[in-house]
């Protein structure tokens, strides 16, 4: 099995697009400011491969990142630096 990895994909009202590679069961995908590491729009991954929407609700304007991590916490992957307008 591959090291897990979440590309960014593209962004739009509904959140934050990503692609999924080799998660594991009970893996969890996260919004995280780059400034203040404040964590939004948390929500389990659907599958081990695949595309996935992260929410956006609430986060105000600035860089981000999606963030994916183990059912533990530990840290598996991230996405490249984002923007989104307040």
């Amino acid at each position: 099995m591959s090291d897990p990895r979440v590309n960014y994909v593209s962004q739009g009202p509904g959140g934050i697009t990503v692609e999924c590679f080799d998660m594991p069961s009970g893996a969890r995908l996260s919004l995280v400011n780059t400034t203040s590491g404040a964590s939004f729009g948390q929500t389990d991954c659907q599958s081990e491969n695949g595309t996935q929407t992260v929410a956006v609700a609430g986060a105000p304007g600035g860089q981000y990142y999606v963030l994916a991590q183990d059912a533990s916490g530990e840290r598996l992957a991230q996405t490249v630096p984002f923007y989104i307008s307040a």
